[in-house]
């Protein structure tokens, strides 16, 4: 099999697990729910050039100022966080953790699609 076959293929399985991931409850085990006690959120982050972050917290808010703050993950100490676009509530890590790979797999705009249609849209911390 070429490389491009290869590329083709991995991008029409990525497409796919995105899906997957983002639209059955039953196989990312987040859903459209109010968050409990213990939560795990997946969440998408802006930077200020543009470029997105994701990740996985129990609190969403902590987690941002972290970032902000320079102490969080090297890659918004690279590229300044501008705000959180959404944020998907999950039962557990682990399927916070499943969510979040299958995102990240993703495109930008596959990205943002997905994140669409997450829960949490609104009320997210942004800088400000």
């Amino acid at each position: 099999m070429c490389w491009q076959h290869r590329v083709q293929g991995w991008c029409r399985v990525t497409e796919v697990v995105i899906a997957t991931a983002t639209s059955n409850p039953d196989v990312s085990g987040c859903a459209d729910t109010p968050p409990s006690e213990g939560a795990w959120f997946v969440y998408l982050l802006e930077c200020e050039n543009g470029r997105l972050y994701t990740g996985i917290t129990t609190d969403l808010t902590a987690r941002f100022a972290a970032h902000c703050a320079g102490k969080g993950a090297m890659f918004t100490r690279l590229n300044a966080p501008r705000g959180m676009l959404a944020a998907q509530v999950c039962s557990d890590r682990s399927s916070a953790s499943r969510l979040e790979w299958a995102t990240k797999q993703g495109t930008p705009a596959q990205k943002r699609t997905a994140a669409a249609s997450w829960s949490l849209q609104s009320g997210l911390p942004r800088r400000g």
